[in-house]
């Protein structure tokens, strides 16, 4: 990259760039609505006080229910999922929305699942932000959007479908007690037959 004058400093009029901002879609902001989503990213963090763990989930948004919310589609939402005993039942009712067993001490990778999700607008300290909240299973609760329909029976529509998106979900680990354990699972889904604990697993 360089400017005018040859250098990497250049002068008022700005720099030059290999690419071009041509079809460059700025990010889109997702209001508070409804929305069919599906999980692009998933990463496990330590907290800043690094005594405790804590979930990054990204949701994009694949359909709306209004014509006027149509231009969300694409937009993606980002929410923390804190690995306390406070805080457990957001976790917990995600991963049943997700279609897993949301018991015992495993925390399956939901990266690809597909959620019903509502967001709102969250205010800390001054600071707005927006949030997700009531996740709900497609397999289980019907969506009728503008582009996507997935029943009861959790079949997709014709479009998914000859797009390979149609997913089976490994099933989770045995029950073990409650969610609030001695361990969590890293991103990695169970195996077929149940998991292992093992390499796949960290202390909290």
């Amino acid at each position: 990259m360089a400017g005018n004058n040859g250098s990497n400093n250049a002068p008022g009029d700005g720099w030059e760039i290999d690419d071009n901002l041509d079809d460059v879609q700025t990010r889109k902001d997702v209001p508070p609505g409804r929305w069919l989503t599906r999980v692009v990213g998933m990463e496990k963090k330590a907290t800043k006080s690094g005594d405790k763990d804590y979930f990054n989930l990204c949701f994009e948004i694949i359909d709306c229910e209004k014509a006027e919310e149509e231009a969300v589609i694409g937009g993606k939402v980002w929410d923390i999922f804190n690995v306390n005993q406070a805080a457990l039942w957001k976790l917990k009712a995600l991963i049943s929305a997700c279609g897993f067993d949301a018991t015992g001490s495993r925390i399956p990778n939901l990266t690809d699942c597909e959620v019903i999700l509502d967001t709102f607008e969250d205010d800390y300290n001054g600071n707005k932000s927006i949030k997700t909240k009531r996740y709900k299973d497609p397999s289980k609760e019907t969506w009728t959007g503008l582009h996507e329909t997935r029943d009861a029976s959790g079949a997709t529509s014709s479009t998914d479908k000859a797009a390979g998106t149609d997913k089976a979900k490994a099933p989770a680990a045995p029950a073990k007690g409650p969610l609030a354990g001695k361990k969590l699972a890293s991103n990695v889904k169970p195996p077929a037959g149940g998991a292992k604990k093992g390499d796949d697993e960290v202390e909290i």
